[in-house]
């Protein structure tokens, strides 16, 4: 599994022209911590998450810039809404918002659930892109 790139930025070629174009005002790309990365999209794949790393990883930039605790009321790299993450925890057994790992495997399995081009999920970030 690749890690992000040590200097990346929403002009490299590993972001889609989509994806870059919706979130190319939003953020800059904010390199994760290698293990924070490695651990969410190991929790991911083995909760078999369904779309390509690179669209989860610029999804979780846009909405934490890779920051586990960031400010707020939403919980988490992925941002769930604390009913959702409730949902989502009592599905999968992984209780911890905080770890990279159960952040993954929620991620996989909440994306599943909904329609990626609907406002279910992730409003700003998730359905904005170009799936």
């Amino acid at each position: 599994m690749p890690s992000p790139p040590e200097n990346a930025s929403l002009g490299d070629a590993r972001v889609d022209p989509p994806i870059r174009g919706v979130l190319q005002a939003v953020l800059p790309y904010v390199t994760a911590p290698t293990d924070t990365y490695t651990q969410f999209f190991e929790g991911y794949f083995a909760a078999e998450g369904q779309y390509p790393e690179e669209r989860i990883d610029v999804m979780i930039q846009c909405e934490s810039s890779w920051r586990i605790d960031p400010p707020g009321s939403h919980l988490g790299l992925s941002q769930f809404e604390v009913g959702t993450w409730a949902t989502v925890s009592k599905i999968t057994g992984y209780t911890d918002w905080r770890d990279p790992f159960s952040q993954g495997v929620a991620v996989a399995t909440w994306s599943a659930m909904i329609d990626p081009g609907s406002r279910a999920g992730w409003p700003n970030c998730f359905s904005a892109i170009d799936w």
